[in-house]
């Protein structure tokens, strides 16, 4: 069996171990001594043999922007062999590492193994090198290299692997079980061993993993430039696009006295540097203050663009805000990456056959994301230019329906078979900021995305055109994709839903459009009652349903039902509404309210409203297949 990939990353360290033919003992190397701050990235490639990026010696490299292309041309450079040493090159790496000296700011070590099945021919090696007793079968052989993976520690870190597996042709019977267990043995976890069924998974999950490294192994230092305040005057900084600094949900806010800003709040962000910040000149009348490890409170970078000075005399009660404060001229943004090293094991074995060419674009890729260049880099796997037709891209949620607050997006090149860009988001933020799209002509895309359940592929099949701006409108399974050059944003509704009562039977309420196709919003009550918040929809006609799961001995009624009598109703652009359920003992009570305009809620007025008597529910029943309650797994809960 020939092993498909093996991944084996550090996290926040970049250590890509490279191909150049070669083998040594598990236990021989001296190790390096690596003393340059960075991303340390090697490369190593095995078949039935192995190579290094570098040299067998010499494995470890600060990866830059300026070195990405010898990496890349190193993959490649990549053939593929007969053999699959995967035990043999994990274990060959594990112990190379383990010697060697990075940096006092190392900050993590981690593994990823991604193989296509099971291992061959590693044995050989290690008898040629210097025979160890637990390689004289995999069953020890593998027991030993999981031994390594949870009890090295480099400098002080653990090693955090990972393993990500595709099961190859000849993985059946017995043989499942080997495969699963050696990703469960090449993990430091068991949600770190990950299986999956085609190259555009693997893409993903190598995207994923290595723009969490990128993301963990940098700080920001927020620089902020103004003019001297007056003493005990009161600063606040907002970060999101408000024009009442009462509003803001994402801000600092201290006090300027004796040369600093004091007991400074921190609302929707965090830095290192406390409560107290000291001013340092800036030349002439201005000062500056610097916030190290400046970061949301999920540690992740926050924008600058809609930043705003406001300010508070003492005795004064209201903010002013600073009409001539600039952000892209007033702050400076640094990044500092701390050391980090990654190790990249890549199978190279002929049984992946076509999926081959599929496995060095994903590694390169991969390389790109490390140095921060991969939202930008060519779909095909060249480097971008300034010549390059471009378009931009954002994410909205609505619907209610995205389950977890962490999710993942990205756009897939159908042209090109592959995962263009990815990102991470969390739902509760609503709107993606933009990120740029590289288009060549002729080129389709879809949609791809996955949260806490699972992953969800869109079919859109559609076009970008060049210098334009997209809003890609998540709404349960209905994606729609909205051209706002020259248009503006697409025209929306807010919906919310309410269950008046804890009523066993009706477990969950949804809005389909009107062909019963696509799932648009919803919200799983179970058995409880309540009132949701208000959810973005599409401004068009669609149906309200519930779910109903009344079961006897007698006779099954569980199934989707329609809440009115006509199906559907439409749902007007800027205007809120509450679709309700209500229950008063023999009939069910669905009621569609108009709440006013998004921002001038009025008297609540009834648009729509059907009694069901619940002996007469057959009427009712949806015209949905069978499959769509399966597939509509995106809500919330």
């Amino acid at each position: 069996m020939k092993t498909k990939i093996l991944l084996v990353i550090a996290l926040l360290s970049v250590l890509f171990l490279s191909c150049e033919g070669g083998s040594e003992p598990s236990n021989s190397y001296d190790g390096e001594n690596n003393t340059e701050h960075g991303m340390y990235l090697g490369i190593t490639a095995f078949s039935n043999d192995v190579k290094y990026y570098g040299s067998k010696i010499d494995r470890f490299h600060v990866l830059t922007k300026s070195n990405v292309s010898t990496y890349t041309s190193f993959v490649n450079s990549l053939s593929m062999g007969d053999a699959t040493v995967l035990y043999y090159a994990v274990d060959n790496n594990l112990s190379y590492l383990q010697n060697c000296k990075f940096p006092d700011d190392l900050s993590s070590v981690n593994i990823v193994t991604f193989t296509d099945g099971l291992n061959q021919g590693s044995r050989a090696l290690d008898k040629q090198e210097g025979e160890h007793d637990y390689a004289a079968n995999d069953k020890s052989y593998i027991a030993e290299i999981n031994r390594k993976i949870k009890n090295t520690k480099v400098q002080g870190l653990p090693i955090n692997a990972y393993a990500i597996g595709i099961r190859g042709k000849d993985v059946s019977g017995d043989a499942i079980t080997i495969f699963q267990d050696n990703l469960q043995k090449l993990s430091s976890s068991k949600e770190n061993a990950m299986e999956v069924t085609n190259m555009k998974e693997v893409n993903t999950k190598f995207r994923e993993i290595a723009s969490s490294l990128y993301s963990k192994s940098e700080t920001t230092t927020l620089t902020i430039t103004i003019p001297m305040p007056s003493e005990n005057e009161k600063e606040r900084f907002t970060f999101d696009d408000v024009t009442d600094a009462t509003k803001s949900k994402c801000y600092l806010e201290g006090v300027y006295a004796n040369g600093a800003l004091n007991n400074i709040n921190y609302v929707g962000c965090g830095s290192n540097s406390g409560i107290v910040v000291k001013e340092k000149s800036a030349g002439g009348v201005k000062i500056k203050f610097e916030f190290e490890d400046f970061s949301d409170n999920k540690g992740k970078a926050i924008s600058t663009t809609n930043m705003q000075q406001w300010h508070m005399e003492q005795g004064q009660t209201t903010w002013t805000r600073n009409s001539e404060f600039r952000p892209n001229e007033s702050i400076e943004t640094i990044e500092e990456h701390k050391t980090a090293v990654v190790m990249l094991v890549l199978d190279c074995s002929s049984s992946l056959g076509n999926d081959f060419e599929n496995v060095k674009s994903a590694a390169n890729d991969f390389i790109k994301t490390l140095v921060g260049e991969a939202v930008n880099t060519n779909p095909g796997g060249g480097t971008g230019n300034s010549e390059e037709a471009k378009a931009k891209v954002r994410l909205k949620f609505g619907g209610g329906n995205t389950h977890g607050d962490n999710f993942q997006f990205g756009l897939w090149s159908e042209t090109l078979n592959k995962l263009v860009c990815s990102k991470s988001f969390s739902i509760s933020a609503a709107t993606s900021q933009y990120f740029d799209v590289t288009i060549h002509e002729g080129e389709t895309f879809s949609c791809w995305c996955s949260d806490e359940r699972g992953e969800y592929n869109g079919n859109n099949g559609f076009v970008l055109e060049n210098d334009h701006k997209y809003t890609l409108y998540l709404f349960g399974y209905t994606y729609e994709l909205h051209d706002e050059t020259g248009k503006g944003e697409m025209e929306l509704a807010k919906i919310r839903f309410c269950k008046e009562y804890a009523y066993t039977n009706v477990a969950e309420m949804g809005l389909v459009d009107e062909d019963g196709d696509f799932w648009v919003g919803g919200y799983w009550f179970g058995e409880e009652s309540g009132t949701t918040s208000y959810y973005d929809i599409p401004a068009a006609t669609l149906s309200p349903v519930y779910f109903y799961n009344y079961i006897t001995d007698n006779e099954n009624n569980s199934g989707w039902y329609y809440a009115l009598d006509k199906h559907t109703y439409t749902f007007e652009s800027g205007k809120s509404y509450t679709y309700t359920c209500g229950d008063d003992g023999e009939y069910l009570v669905f009621t569609i309210t108009l709440d006013g305009s998004f921002n001038a809620p009025a008297k609540r007025q009834i648009v729509a409203q059907r009694r069901v008597h619940k002996s007469k529910m057959a009427s009712s029943r949806s015209n949905f297949s069978s499959t769509f309650k399966h597939s509509a797994l995106m809500r919330m809960q």
